[in-house]
C-alpha cells in the first residue's frame, strides 16, 4: 500500500460532505467551516491576511481592541508570505466531515486537556493508531494541532501563517488536494486555553460501531 503520513504540530456552511452524527462543538464546526472557506475561496483569506498585517508591531500581533499582544518569531514576514501563497492557490473541493476522524482527534485533545501534554501522542495514542481504531483511511493521513485560539477563524489563520514552522506544513495540510476527509476535536487546555486537533485523510471508511475501540482504557490518566 502506498501511503504518506504527514505529522505536524501546531461548517455552519452547507458544503458537500458526510453529515456529522457525533455532536460538534461550535468551535469544531467553525474550524471545519473556515478550513473549507480557505480551500474553496482562497482569495478571501488573502484579504483576511492582508488586514491582519496592520495589527503587527514588530514581531508582536495585537488583536483589534485587545490590551495584550501575541509574540511571534517571524512577525509580519510570515503573514505576507502566507498571503502570497493563498494568492497563488487555486480553489479546492471542501473537506468532508467524518465522525471517525473527529473521534480520533478528540481522543488526543481530551487526553491533553486532562494532563497538559503537547504533541501528537505516541504508542497507542499515535495518530495512525488512533485513526485506525475508528475506520480505514485511504491514500494518506495527516494531523494539525493548534494551541491557544478559541475562534475558528483564528485557529485557521494561525495554521495558515505557520509562524516559525519550516516548510509551512500546517498550511500545506489544509490546502493539499490529497486530503478530502477531516475530523476536528477542540477542548480546553490547562496551559494554552484551547487545543484543537485536526485529523485529515485522503478518504475514510468508518468501522461498524461494534468494531470501533477507544484508547481511553489505556490512556485515562
Amino acid at each position: 500500500m502506498n501511503w504518506t503520513i504527514k505529522i505536524l504540530c501546531f461548517f455552519l456552511l452547507a458544503f458537500a460532505g458526510a453529515s456529522p452524527v457525533l455532536a460538534q462543538s461550535d468551535l469544531e464546526r467553525a474550524v471545519w467551516a473556515e478550513m473549507n472557506l480557505a480551500r474553496t475561496r482562497p482569495a478571501l483569506y488573502t484579504d483576511l491576511l492582508a488586514q491582519r498585517r496592520v495589527h503587527y508591531q514588530g514581531t508582536t500581533y495585537r488583536p483589534p481592541g485587545a490590551s495584550f499582544g501575541l509574540k511571534s518569531r517571524e512577525g509580519v514576514v510570515a503573514v505576507a508570505e502566507a498571503a502570497a501563497a493563498l494568492r497563488r492557490q487555486r480553489p479546492l473541493p471542501p473537506l468532508a466531515w467524518h465522525d471517525g476522524l473527529a473521534a480520533a482527534a478528540r481522543e488526543l485533545a481530551r487526553r491533553q486537556s486532562r494532563n497538559g501534554e503537547l504533541g501528537h501522542g505516541s504508542g497507542t495514542m499515535e495518530m495512525r493508531v488512533r485513526i485506525e481504531r475508528y475506520g480505514r483511511w485511504q491514500e494518506t493521513i495527516g494531523e494539525n494541532i493548534a494551541y491557544g485560539p478559541d475562534q475558528g477563524r483564528e485557529v485557521v489563520l494561525q495554521l495558515l501563517i505557520d509562524d516559525d514552522v519550516p516548510g509551512r506544513g500546517h498550511r500545506k495540510n489544509i490546502l493539499t488536494e490529497a486530503f478530502r476527509a477531516v475530523g476536528v476535536g477542540c477542548v480546553p487546555h490547562p496551559q494554552f486555553a484551547t487545543v484543537c486537533v485536526i485529523d485529515f485523510a485522503g478518504g475514510f471508511a468508518a468501522l461498524p460501531p461494534a468494531e470501533q475501540s477507544s484508547g481511553r482504557e489505556n490512556h485515562g490518566k
